[in-house]
């Protein structure tokens, strides 16, 4: 049944970036870089998956970009 909590509704991968994303958050007012995200998933999931997963996420309203496309955030839309 999967990990459950918050993300037990996401497929695999976006629930790792969400997760991942959302421990993050609070250290990081301009959220977190793309690039940081595959290299913390990066032995779970391929590159593009991770791409997709956060693309998905962002046109679902759970996490919005910041200071640039390669930055982002939790909605806190769980």
């Amino acid at each position: 049944s999967g990990s459950g909590g918050y993300f037990g509704d996401l497929k695999p991968a976006q629930a790792a970036v969400m997760a991942y994303v959302s421990q993050q958050d609070d250290d990081n007012p301009e959220g977190i870089h793309v690039g940081g995200i595959q290299r913390e998933l990066g032995a779970k999931f391929s590159p593009q998956q991770i791409k997709d997963a956060i693309e998905w996420l962002t046109v679902e309203g759970h996490l919005y970009t910041t200071i640039d496309d390669d930055h982002v955030k939790s909605t806190g839309n769980t």
